[in-house]
């Protein structure tokens, strides 16, 4: 049987976007944010995060690194309560967040609160080690 190969959906550039790395069928995603987004990066995240969750089969290894996002204004904050709700109806091995800025670890852990996933997720402020990833093009 092949080896089924990562998929990976991105959006934006150096100074604002995310990656999204996971093979279908194997469990495991790893999202990666970083900078201060704009509508449309916000909005290619709301279409591409639950549907690549959806693909990776279950239980699902989650892992958000954070370390390099920015504190979001309204369309990042929307953006992230799409991923944190469809996550409630998603069966989870584990579900991880690492943010080093303090203000943008406070915004997700507050946006998981209100979407009634706070207790799913495991907040640290270490860089993830799943995927290096060298350039945010």
């Amino acid at each position: 049987m092949p080896a089924i190969s990562p998929e990976t959906r991105h959006a934006g550039n150096k100074v604002a976007g995310f990656r999204i790395t996971y093979t279908p069928g194997e469990g495991s995603i790893h999202f990666e944010c970083w900078g201060y987004w704009t509508s449309d990066v916000a909005a290619a995240f709301s279409q591409h995060a639950i549907a690549a969750c959806q693909e990776v089969g279950t239980p699902i290894d989650f892992m958000l690194d954070a370390t390099a996002l920015k504190p979001q204004g309204e369309w990042g904050q929307e953006a992230f309560c799409d991923l944190l709700s469809g996550l409630a109806s998603l069966k989870l091995s584990s579900a991880r967040v690492s943010a080093s800025n303090v203000l943008t670890r406070i915004q997700l852990t507050r946006l998981a609160r209100e979407c009634g996933v706070d207790s799913l997720l495991h907040f640290d402020s270490h860089q993830a080690n799943a995927s290096p990833i060298v350039d945010k093009t």
